[in-house]
């Protein structure tokens, strides 16, 4: 008879779970078709609209019943982007299978949205009159050579003019000679930027030196978003698209956000950031690799870019070496997951130097071999 009950009584409670969790997909269900309008483009370009007509709406300041105000005042941009950040963490636990892809999807391809979310987002980094600033000539010089704009309208005048001298730069080649002036001042130019002091400095953002714990909530909502957009469209974003007609950021925006993101990561893991901005983190680093990726492939960054956030305060290669050990020690077992020094070397590793990579990797060996 204990048997019967005790078999009795896990019965009850395996469809008492099961009802549970029966109510709860049919719960997420129902909240993921009331919100099915919000990765709607129509839905967002209204918002949009009502924001560029300064149409005053409605708000509740306090939502206690007796001292419940209602305020009024004009929807901005920074509202819309506050509602989709929101959002995307809203739909990431409704449906954890796509997270928040639908809205992703949407906000990547509605024209114009991701250009703007940008221009916000630049003047809180860089300022009103860092947004109209210049890069030195010669950054642009060399970065719009790397890309290929330069090279490809070089390379079609040379066809054309210098059609007798073909053969000869073809034997040139050949023999490990060539004489494409293009192609080695290029080069020369890219490893020698390296060195410039000016131009570490050039590419280490102020505003972002204190990482994730140096920014306000607004900025947090805006670069959360932006990263998570930029970064969805990359993956689909061809290189035409990229440097040749500069879609949806010209090559200099480009080097913007890249040197932003950059200096943000890098110190976000050396200020050892709490687990709280982790998100934040992850979508920065996911979109941050993937720019860099991109310059791997093709140059539009120099090399000083990658290089600037580490310019002072670099791990000694000894420490560096052994953090990067315990790092990879760690990916065996469990860990918070949150940021720390040891990370900077699996995560972005391009903020040190090639040789300097090399000996840390080498150290790291040698230390694992001889236990």
């Amino acid at each position: 008879m204990l048997h019967c009950i005790d078999d009795r009584a896990t019965n009850n409670t395996s469809i008492t779970e099961e009802a549970d969790t029966n109510d709860s997909c049919r719960t997420k269900t129902l909240f993921m078709d009331l919100l099915k309008p919000i990765y709607q483009q129509w839905h967002l370009r209204k918002l949009l609209i009502l924001a560029k007509e300064d149409v005053p709406c409605d708000r509740e300041t306090n939502h206690d019943l007796d001292q419940r105000q209602v305020k009024r005042r004009s929807l901005k941009l920074t509202d819309i982007i506050c509602f989709y950040y929101y959002m995307l963490r809203i739909f990431s636990s409704l449906n954890p299978s796509i997270g928040p892809l639908p809205i992703l999807n949407m906000l990547s391809f509605t024209p114009g949205f991701l250009v703007d979310l940008w221009g916000t987002l630049e003047i809180s980094i860089f300022g009103q009159t860092g947004q109209k600033s210049q890069e030195p000539e010669h950054v642009k010089q060399l970065a719009g050579s790397s890309s290929g704009e330069q090279i490809s309208s070089t390379r079609q005048r040379r066809n054309t003019k210098d059609t007798p001298k073909k053969w000869a730069n073809v034997l040139h080649k050949i023999t490990g000679k060539s004489n494409d002036a293009d192609d080695t001042n290029l080069s020369d130019s890219l490893t020698s930027e390296n060195s410039n002091d000016d131009a570490l400095i050039l590419w280490d953002i102020e505003t972002m030196r204190q990482g994730s714990e140096g920014i306000g909530k607004d900025v947090m909502h805006m670069l959360h978003l932006f990263c998570a957009i930029y970064g969805h469209l990359l993956l689909v974003l061809d290189d035409i698209e990229f440097y040749e007609k500069q879609i949806p950021f010209t090559l200099e925006q480009q080097r913007k956000i890249a040197s932003a993101l950059n200096t943000f990561v890098y110190n976000s893991f050396l200020q050892n950031s709490g687990s709280g901005n982790k998100p934040l983190i992850d979508v920065t680093v996911r979109c941050l690799n993937l720019l860099y990726e991109r310059d791997s492939r093709h140059r539009f960054c120099p090399s000083s870019l990658w290089l600037s956030p580490a310019r002072t305060g670099r791990i000694p290669i000894a420490a560096a070496a052994r953090a990067h050990e315990a790092a990879f020690a760690s990916l065996v077992g469990t860990t918070s997951g949150i940021p720390t020094r040891s990370s900077v070397l699996t995560t972005v590793p391009h903020v040190y130097p090639f040789e300097e990579r090399s000996r840390i990797h080498r150290d790291s060996h040698s230390s694992r071999s001889y236990r």
